[in-house]
């Protein structure tokens, strides 16, 4: 009975936040769509139409360009939260969190932030695992129906 409490504890230390991703159905979760429409963009499309937001804001902000090379560089379209160590989550959590107050709170109201914005639901889950630095990075703008959208993207 010892080994059963002994291998329940030492699998309860593997498991992190992330592995209920992994095993959740692939719902389609989305800041810009409804859940139908959601459904049907691939990840390519996704991440096209991320690039071209963020392309949009580096004209404004030359800041952006940093992000290139982090939240939104090709490799990125193979991370999966689920499979990154605690380590690499708390990394990946520090830059996304970066990039919420300096790109996102800002540049809010945007068209182009949005389609950031989405890709960041879409890849990352910033709703779910980031959700504090998500509301204060756009609390400023709680009276606009895009605070809203935000808040209840499921």
């Amino acid at each position: 009975m010892a080994g059963k409490t002994s291998l329940a504890h030492q699998l309860s230390r593997l498991k992190t936040p992330q592995t209920s991703l992994f095993i959740q159905s692939k719902t389609k979760e989305s800041f810009l769509y409804d859940s139908k429409q959601a459904a049907t963009i691939d990840l390519d499309t996704h991440y096209s139409i991320a690039l071209s937001g963020l392309n949009e804001l580096a004209s404004i902000d030359s800041d952006c360009n940093d992000f290139q090379l982090t939240l939104f560089k090709e490799t990125s379209k193979s991370v999966d939260r689920s499979t990154l160590s605690k380590e690499e989550n708390a990394e990946l959590n520090e830059e996304i969190e970066h990039f919420l107050y300096k790109v996102v709170s800002p540049y809010f109201l945007m068209t182009a932030t949005h389609k950031v914005i989405e890709w960041l639901i879409f890849k990352y889950h910033i709703h779910k695992f980031n959700t504090t630095e998500l509301l204060f990075a756009i609390l400023p703008y709680h009276e606009t129906r895009y605070f809203t959208r935000i808040v209840f993207v499921n």
